[in-house]
């Protein structure tokens, strides 16, 4: 019988052209096993050295994040002693703009003063008014040492009212022989 199927299939080999599996030898089994087993070879011996590398890569990374956990603490010490400085610093730039704020009104007291003494000390203060219209309009001439603040108050108006009239602001300086216009009629 053996030889009967052995007869079969080789007529069967010769119509198709094909040998069938049980024809193949062993050594072809073990050939393609051999060149299955070279390739996993090769391919993990490719992953463990890049594995390896990876590894090693890592080293200068992990001596760092090393070096910073040490050097945390420190840090941290440095950041309270940091904020500590800009604290001190706030209290001083505080204490230092209410000592600005002081010396300001003393100046203003000052001022205030000087210009009560001169308005005193020296001849009275122009005041034009023309005479070939007959309105109520009058002009201050400025002295050295006035301020718009002074004038104001001296013709009992406004601040605003000074600089109105004269077309300025209340911040712009004025100069010794400026003439202001202190009243006009029909305000």
């Amino acid at each position: 019988m053996d030889e009967d199927l052995r007869l079969n299939l080789d007529l069967a080999e010769t119509v198709t052209g094909t040998k069938s599996r049980r024809s193949l030898p062993l050594t072809s089994y073990l050939i393609f096993a051999g060149i299955i087993a070279l390739i996993l070879a090769a391919g993990f011996a490719l992953f463990f050295q890049f594995h390896k590398r990876s590894i090693s890569d890592l080293d200068p990374i992990k001596n760092r994040l090393k070096m910073v956990e040490q050097n945390l603490p420190q840090l941290a010490g440095l950041v309270m002693e940091l904020q500590q400085s800009v604290s001190k610093l706030n209290d001083t730039g505080e204490s230092l703009t209410k000592r600005v704020d002081e010396l300001s009104n003393e100046v203003a007291q000052f001022q205030t003063a000087a210009v009560t003494e001169q308005t005193k000390s020296k001849a009275p203060v122009s005041v034009h008014e023309e005479s070939a219209v007959k309105t109520d309009t009058a002009y201050h001439q400025v002295q050295h040492g006035e301020t718009l603040y002074g004038i104001a108050k001296k013709y009992r108006i406004s601040l605003a009212e000074l600089c109105r009239l004269n077309q300025i602001s209340t911040g712009q300086a004025i100069k010794p022989g400026q003439k202001l216009l202190v009243s006009k009629q029909g305000r």
